[in-house]
């Protein structure tokens, strides 16, 4: 029998980055939870709706404290800088009991996607990434399952199945 992964739930998108294949996330240590290997059913909570994200797989995790955050890892995570975000993180969690933000243990996990969510209109079992604009006529690409994405205006880039990029 086929068991369901854990939910790993979202309040807010950050920098879109639910919509990406890899994807990182902050969140307050627990090595039984996050750990290399542990998959989750991603959802988006927002405005009384749950949006199902995909299904996707731990494969870093770093044990860090709030003041060794660097502003790489918090511009990738949230697109703020360092401050913006560790305040951020105090906010979310100053309602919590037991949780003093600035003695606690984080972790940030990277997380690859290995099944999407049906709305999405990215397609796994490929090598590609999906681009929202094109960088030649900035059209909208249309996403092509067995072939290359490429521009529906222009036809930017044009490449077979086979190309990475």
């Amino acid at each position: 029998m086929e068991t369901t992964p854990p939910k790993l739930q979202f309040y807010h998108n950050w920098n879109n980055k639910l919509d990406n294949i890899c994807f990182s996330t902050i969140r307050l240590y627990n090595g039984n939870k996050y750990f290399p290997g542990a998959t989750f059913d991603v959802e988006l909570i927002t405005k009384g709706q749950t949006i199902p994200k995909g299904t996707a797989q731990a494969l870093i995790v770093y044990k860090i404290k709030i003041n060794e955050l660097t502003e790489y890892y918090a511009r990738m995570d949230t697109s703020y800088g360092r401050e913006e975000t560790i305040n951020i993180i105090r906010t979310m969690y100053k309602n919590k009991p037991n949780v003093n933000t600035d003695t606690a243990d984080f972790a940030i996990v990277l997380f690859k996607k290995i099944k999407t969510a049906q709305d999405p209109v990215k397609v796994l079992d490929t090598k590609k990434t999906m681009l929202e604009q094109c960088p030649k006529c900035d059209a909208a690409w249309k996403w092509q399952e067995v072939q290359a994405q490429c521009c529906e205006c222009c036809g930017y880039p044009n490449i077979d199945a086979e190309n990475n990029y």
